[in-house]
């Protein structure tokens, strides 16, 4: 499993970075996509955090519960794999 998820990290920005070249209107799908997954994984942390606080408990086991938030790691993913996406983008323009 973690050799998927390396791979994948390492896979998924380059093919992102040939579809753009190939289909130029996927680079503003994927940054549509990014705004969205920005903004589901800011919610849902702060939303979790808004619990917290009211609640007044601030257990270890209470905060690392968003961390099994499927919305939360898929949004992440996304993210992390469009922020390499864009680097490679910027090198190859600097090039």
């Amino acid at each position: 499993m973690k050799i998927i998820l390396i791979l994948g990290s390492l896979i998924f920005p380059f093919l992102m970075l040939i579809l753009q070249k190939k289909y130029t209107m996927l680079n503003f799908v994927f940054n549509v996509f990014a705004f969205l997954a920005l903004l589901l994984f800011g919610d849902i942390v702060s939303l979790a955090i808004h619990d917290v606080l009211q609640e007044d408990r601030v257990f270890m086991t209470t905060i690392h519960a968003i961390l099994l938030n499927p919305f939360l790691l898929i949004s992440g993913a996304y993210i992390g794999v469009y922020l390499l996406y864009r680097i490679l983008l910027l090198i190859v323009k600097e090039r």
